[in-house]
């Protein structure tokens, strides 16, 4: 008996010890982002056809991509795009050169942002963190021009977009959600289900409760293979939508392996679907 009791306190203080290391350790375990300094991010944007974007105070923010082909005197629209969680948004040229081939809604100028504590920008990654800078950039893209934006969010970056549509909801035009879930704590016991996620998760994205009020275009991108962020964390989204919405997937594609071809059956629909619901 004693010795069934030792082995039970001793399984114990392991699953304690497991919990305690998610629990320090999360916020690592969710964000993988890449680091570099200022002048090297000026130059990557520059080879990427793009140039620094900077808030007021000069902080960086991203990087952009003037619409090729606009007329001069009219207002291009324009796209903001919230990354997935590993590397940085320099390492998203895709998205750019997705919209540039966007022939039938664009022509799209592309603001790729820039998450604190990513690239050259300063601060720590959070949820919180990450909300009160996209809030600021919608802000100041607003003041700028007063035009309605398209936010795409990818991966993680769906939830930040989720979250800016519900505080800025007069500022979203339409949503393209890439690889989304509908909530971090839903996926995270998909992952980890000898956890207790909702006990333990400190940024939580909850996407559902975000849309839930959101009736404006919503364009939902996913993998057929992805076991990252498995398909059916998508359908709660699609399920609630009371707008426009048009759900596209790439079959064959697992999250990491998406073909950003603007060419590629699934984007052009998600091309043809914008054109209809923005004109």
């Amino acid at each position: 008996m004693k010795t069934l009791l030792a082995v039970a306190a001793a399984l114990v203080a392991i699953y304690l010890v497991l919990v305690a290391f998610h629990a320090l350790k999360q916020r690592s375990l969710i964000y993988y982002p890449t680091t570099i300094p200022l002048d090297l991010a000026r130059a990557q944007a520059a080879a990427l056809g793009g140039e620094p974007w900077t808030g007021p105070d000069g902080q960086w923010w991203g990087w952009t991509r003037e619409a090729a082909g606009a007329h001069p005197e009219a207002s291009p629209k324009r796209a903001l795009v919230f990354h997935g969680n590993a590397g940085m948004a320099l390492n998203r040229g895709d998205y750019a050169d997705l919209l540039a081939g966007f022939a039938e809604s664009g022509p799209w100028s592309v603001y790729v942002f820039e998450y604190p504590g990513y690239g050259p920008r300063s601060g720590e990654p959070g949820e919180e963190a990450f909300a009160r800078a996209a809030d600021a950039a919608v802000d100041q893209l607003r003041v700028e021009d007063p035009a309605p934006l398209l936010i795409l969010g990818e991966s993680i970056g769906s939830g930040v977009a989720a979250g800016v549509a519900h505080r800025r909801p007069e500022a979203v035009d339409a949503l393209v959600l890439i690889t989304p879930f509908d909530s971090l704590v839903n996926l995270a016991r998909h992952h980890m289900p000898y956890l207790p996620a909702g006990l333990l998760l400190r940024d939580r994205y909850d996407n559902i409760e975000a849309l839930g009020g959101y009736r404006k275009p919503l364009a939902v991108m996913t993998a057929g293979q992805d076991r990252i962020v498995p398909v059916r964390f998508a359908d709660p989204l699609l399920r609630q939508h009371a707008g426009p919405v048009l759900h596209a997937t790439q079959s064959g594609a697992d999250h990491n392996t998406l073909d950003f071809d603007p060419a590629d059956p699934s984007w052009h629909s998600i091309d043809r679907f914008l054109n209809a619901e923005l004109r």
